[in-house]
């Protein structure tokens, strides 16, 4: 695969504990066809990887997005802000936001877009590092619907090479139903839905650009009752697919030898990195996935 012609999709469902899908995967496969597909066909890809502690969206997105862990970013409370806080050791030039990946791929090369469900997300990009920054509001299927938009931006520049859209509709039915209860996990069919319509937008786009997609798929933590941020299992525990749509098996990067039970969010930046052959920085923590 020609880190030339590859264009990267990366889907954050926030809230999807990797410990329930694995409770009862028979039912989580009926409720989620369209991840477990993912699974089944993945270069490698786990439902019970590890997030980092602790287990809660600022510090968890943010280290998906750099990196880095919560103690060298700074990052570990929703309250962060980078108008009051102080940076960590490695933000970017003149002001306190980590570094990430949209800062580690080449603006001159790489068109890339974040949309996000959740407004906070916004805080890590400027336009400097990002062409495309799209807030849903909330809104998982409005966020559907921006990212179909972003694509249409490629109009006269560069096509799409890295796209981060963050849906939010899990973690805010385990926060209102609880992470055990049954109206958690009708939402995993909602966002598999969306999961579904997000690949095939990206995967149109893609063909349209002539270009091979790579798709991941992450969640950021679990929970139990209404909450999480605990060291438990059912907090720690998410899935981490990555997929790729090569059909010419001899090219296909094969992943590298990694334990399934210790994969990482850490892992996203450097495999994202890895797959657009771009340097892999200093600061960044974790394995690149793929050879």
């Amino acid at each position: 695969m020609s880190s030339e012609r590859v264009s990267v999709l990366l889907v954050g469902l926030d809230g999807l504990g990797g410990y329930y899908l694995n409770g009862d995967e028979a039912d989580a496969r009926q409720r989620m066809p369209t991840l477990f597909g993912l699974l089944d066909q993945s270069t490698v890809g786990t439902i019970t990887g590890r997030t980092v502690f602790p287990p809660i969206s600022a510090p968890a997105w943010v280290s998906a997005l750099s990196g880095m862990t919560p103690d060298m970013t700074g990052v570990i409370h929703k309250l962060w802000d980078p108008e009051v806080c102080v940076g960590c050791p490695n933000a970017r030039a003149g002001t306190p936001v980590p570094l990430n990946v949209f800062d580690a791929l080449d603006s001159a090369t790489t068109h890339k877009s974040i949309v996000a469900s959740w407004s906070w997300l916004l805080k890590l990009v400027n336009g400097d590092v990002c062409q495309c920054a799209l807030d849903a509001g909330g809104d998982d299927d409005k966020a559907v619907r921006l990212f179909a938009e972003s694509c249409s931006y490629d109009k006269g520049v560069l096509p799409h090479c890295f796209s981060f859209v963050h849906l939010d509709l899990i973690d805010a039915a385990g926060h209102k139903h609880k992470w055990e209860s049954e109206e958690y996990k009708q939402s995993w069919s909602a966002a598999d839905r969306r999961l579904q319509e997000l690949i095939a937008t990206a995967q149109q786009h893609a063909t349209s650009t002539q270009r091979d997609l790579v798709v991941l798929v992450v969640s950021d933590h679990g929970g139990s009752g209404n909450d999480h941020g605990d060291i438990i299992p059912s907090h720690m525990q998410i899935p981490l697919i990555v997929w790729q749509s090569e059909t010419n098996a001899s090219k296909r990067p094969v992943h590298v030898d990694v334990v399934q039970s210790e994969i990482s969010i850490l892992d996203i930046t450097p495999t994202i990195l890895a797959v657009l052959g771009e340097k892999i920085p200093r600061w960044v923590r974790g394995t690149a996935l793929l050879q």
